[in-house]
């Protein structure tokens, strides 16, 4: 499944996940204070989270990086094809570990 992360997108993301519940979802949105969701690693988690934000909208979650640098590499991509932004779970626990923003500061004159 995660080798067709690059190929899922909202047009299909429906053919191949049911969203139950997700009226409770929306009601907790509505409250404008945030949705919080608790998982355990049972069933596909990484494509839970991965279409959670093409069926709704991205959201923020913990990892922590994976034993293996390119493997982490590929996963942190994959992990972020539908928007979703990376956590990065150790000392930098509060900072995103997605790749900053491609905006410049302005130069010291």
């Amino acid at each position: 499944m995660l080798a067709s992360f690059p190929d899922i997108d909202k047009s299909n993301i429906h053919s191949l996940i049911r969203y139950e519940g997700f009226e409770h979802f929306e009601a907790a949105k509505r409250t404008g204070k945030g949705v919080l969701f608790a998982t355990a690693h049972l069933g596909n988690w990484e494509f839970s989270a991965f279409a959670h934000a093409l069926m709704a909208e991205p959201m923020s979650f913990v990892v922590r990086p994976l034993d293996n640098p390119m493997l982490d590499d590929l996963a942190s991509r994959y992990r972020t094809l539908s928007g979703n932004n990376l956590i990065g779970r150790g000392k930098d626990f509060l900072r995103p570990s997605s790749p900053p923003s491609t905006a410049t500061k302005p130069s010291a004159s």
